[in-house]
């Protein structure tokens, strides 16, 4: 079967992109003119940008309201419901270590290996709940899936879940990243909003807030550390949590 897409010539010289036209117009006017911000009009397949993920070939995999698009140098192609994605909105995606791009959305994962083919897990059919919410790939080469309110692990064509230590589910995962000692920390929506630190398969330690900030992305800070989004962005802050110490910090400079 041959790939579902083709590259095309997209227009602009800068790889940057923005997440919709209201985001933009909250950067400062310096930044903005260092841009070039592509729409649904420009040949995006959404005007809300959800996620970002860069694969090893250098390949930016870019997850939208209405499917999926990859920018490689200065062509764009894109993937959604017309060209056989399974999920009308991405809400995860991921570029595993083999090479296939999971996409995970409302009723299915989906994954789209390296010769073009597209294959799904759907709800009843093979996917354990209604909404992927979050991907993960560790250095074991396990693949971490938030589905619903829970976390789950996919290994050889099955679905294993994580729970907390009373059994309960995790939670809605909005978050998750692996820190230099291989712990996975997963950022939670509850009740309560939560920061759980998994190791050997168990649930560690969890944090509610307000012990810990209320972030959406979560970020494994090569030399130690976890780095923090405010669900607020706008705010002007990020926090980094290190040897058990949280501190506020302004966004670098472009």
């Amino acid at each position: 079967m041959a790939p579902p897409w083709k590259f095309d010539g997209c227009s602009g010289t800068a790889k940057t992109l923005c997440g919709s036209g209201r985001q933009a117009r909250h950067l400062p006017a310096s930044l903005v003119a260092r841009w070039s911000i592509f729409y649904s009009a420009d040949g995006l397949s959404g005007d809300m940008v959800l996620r970002f993920y860069e694969d090893r070939e250098g390949n930016l995999w870019v997850a939208t309201s209405k499917g999926i698009d990859c920018f490689r140098g200065r062509s764009s192609r894109y993937l959604s419901n017309r060209e056989g994605l399974t999920t009308p909105e991405v809400d995860a995606v991921l570029a595993a270590q083999d090479g296939t791009v999971w996409v995970g959305g409302d009723g299915a994962l989906d994954a789209i290996h390296r010769d073009g083919v597209l294959s799904s897990l759907q709800v009843g059919k093979g996917l354990p709940g209604n909404q992927v919410t979050s991907l993960l790939q560790d250095h074991a080469g396990r693949l971490w899936v938030g589905v619903d309110k829970t976390m789950t692990i996919y290994k050889n064509g099955r679905f294993s879940r994580i729970d907390r230590p009373d059994g309960s589910p995790i939670g809605l995962v909005v978050g998750m990243t692996e820190d230099v000692d291989n712990n996975i920390w997963v950022e939670t929506i509850g009740p309560p909003r939560t920061l759980s630190r998994i190791r050997d398969l168990k649930v560690q330690e969890a944090f509610p807030v307000p012990q810990m900030p209320a972030a959406r992305e979560v970020a494994a800070d090569p030399e130690g550390g976890i780095w923090f989004r405010s669900k607020e962005w706008r705010s002007g802050s990020i926090s980094v949590w290190q040897d058990r110490d949280l501190c506020l910090q302004a966004p670098r400079e472009f």
